[in-house]
């Protein structure tokens, strides 16, 4: 049985995306989150490949503590959590890549399902200039 939030929710993604570049294009930072995968059995060591996924439909950026951190919110609820923040592990790294104003390279210090609809993500900015693979 469908829940009066989840047959909501494709309604509320479509308001969201009001705010974005195809209507009032408010929300002028793009959100992806890059999983990124290394070959060589540890985090920095061999080969690395990312997949980059674009948070939709485009959530808030609020920056906070000068530029070092950023909310982000609402992130939709369609997005699973295990899509919005996978787990690390020794072979991986979730990083989020702002593109826009707060451009730059973060990492999540907190999420939270704070909202009927949407979920909370807080990122830090990366101490390294870039997380580019070596070689």
């Amino acid at each position: 049985m469908t829940t009066f939030r989840e047959a909501f929710q494709p309604a509320y993604d479509a308001v969201q995306a009001v705010a974005g570049p195809a209507g009032l294009d408010v929300r002028t930072n793009r959100v992806y989150r890059v999983v990124r995968t290394w070959s060589g059995g540890s985090v920095g060591l061999g080969t690395a490949t990312d997949q980059k996924t674009e948070l939709t439909p485009r959530p808030e950026v609020i920056e906070r503590s000068m530029g070092r951190e950023l909310v982000v919110e609402p992130v939709s609820q369609a997005m699973a959590i295990a899509t919005v923040h996978p787990k690390d592990s020794a072979t991986t790294e979730v990083l989020y890549e702002v593109v826009g104003p707060n451009a730059g390279w973060y990492v999540a210090k907190d999420y939270s399902v704070g909202h009927p609809f949407g979920q909370r993500l807080v990122l830090v900015r990366l101490d390294r200039a870039q997380p580019q693979p070596e070689g």
